[in-house]
């Protein structure tokens, strides 16, 4: 039953993603449509996590739902931002080395990606 939420929530969130690009189509040089995705799902993440899941009153098929499915399709960031202030909350330096190894470590691997994807294609002759 718990892949039933995820994956409807996921389904559900996808949509709503694609339905804000064609609301706002993409905009140089700041991705506007991106921003407003990762911006509305990280308050309604950080909200539903910290009202209906976290502690010993939560429910796990709000969170399946809404956190591992609906929110996680529809944004990029909501996940680690909500991840951030949970590590945060219990260990101030191991929050902040959680922050600074994701954002540091996720953009110099964007970056090798990058550079090897581009390494690997071959001109035709």
């Amino acid at each position: 039953m718990n892949v039933f939420y995820v994956a409807t929530g996921g389904a559900i969130g996808a949509l709503l993603r694609w339905f804000i690009t064609l609301l706002f189509p993409f905009t140089y040089p700041i991705p506007l449509n991106i921003l407003l995705a990762n911006l509305i799902g990280t308050f309604l993440l950080s909200f539903i996590t910290f009202r209906f899941i976290e502690g010993k009153k939560g429910n796990e098929r709000v969170g399946l739902f809404f956190g591992t499915g609906m929110l996680s399709s529809f944004t990029t960031v909501s996940a680690f931002s909500v991840e951030s202030i949970l590590v945060l909350k219990d260990n101030i330096v191991f929050g902040m080395v959680y922050i600074m190894v994701t954002l540091v470590g996720g953009t110099l691997l964007t970056v090798l990606g990058a550079f090897l994807a581009s390494g690997l294609k071959k001109e035709k002759p």
